[in-house]
């Protein structure tokens, strides 16, 4: 938790640096910044983006105190998929990416549906950012598991191996035009973790693939 936060405070110190420096030589009126129309907008969009980091930040505080012994609901993943999935599809469309969806073999599993919901969310957004034009997602089940995968370059072994750490962006995850801050997957392994689910990311024959198996429903036999 110590590393968490001190990690925390380096990344919020960038974005509040570049804010002060601009705002400062705007009021000074120095060289270029004497373009308010150009470097307000900017400035703007870096309280956003610092905004963004700070409810992420303080959603993962959040989970670092969870009540483990919370009473999950049985979620039909279909049920929960199609809810969510409709803004995606509409951005996955606007990149000409082809989006998949196979509900057959669909789980019925104990969760927290606002947390899963995450989970599904930031896959998915980091799915349709990083797939190329023309390529294609495919979500399905297979093997008692909701799996995800894009067509895009394969993630090489040394990005894999941190890939769920906080803050923790590989390079092609360092353009500021992806919106990543580090936390998306840091953020989905505190939920799988909390759900005692198998997960990971692996690179498949066709780009990355996301996986996860949470432990189903019991029966009724089961309980008696």
């Amino acid at each position: 938790k110590v590393d968490f936060l001190r990690s925390a405070s380096h990344e919020l110190k960038t974005p509040l640096m570049s804010i002060h420096i601009m705002l400062e030589n705007m009021i000074l009126n120095i060289g270029k910044y004497k373009n308010h129309d150009i470097y307000l907008p900017k400035c703007k969009e870096s309280v956003l983006d610092l905004s963004n980091m700070v409810q992420e930040i303080l959603d993962t505080s959040r989970l670092n105190t969870w009540n483990n012994n919370k009473e999950y609901e049985v979620v039909n993943l279909k049920n929960l998929l199609e809810n969510m999935i409709e803004p995606y599809k509409i951005i996955a469309k606007s990149k000409h990416i082809n989006m998949n969806i196979d509900y057959s073999n669909s789980l019925i599993i104990n969760t927290d549906k606002i947390l899963l919901n995450k989970v599904l969310s930031n896959i998915i957004s980091n799915a349709v950012n990083y797939t190329d034009e023309g390529k294609y997602i495919n979500i399905y089940f297979e093997n008692n598991s909701l799996i995800i995968e894009n067509e895009c370059e394969p993630i090489s072994k040394n990005h894999l191996e941190h890939i769920f750490d906080a803050f923790y962006r590989a390079e092609f995850d360092r353009n500021k035009n992806s919106g990543g801050n580090g936390l998306g997957l840091y953020i989905v392994r505190k939920i799988m973790d909390l759900h005692h689910a198998k997960y990971g990311i692996k690179n498949s024959d066709r780009g990355v693939l996301f996986w996860f198996k949470m432990p189903q429903r019991r029966s009724d036999s089961d309980s008696i």
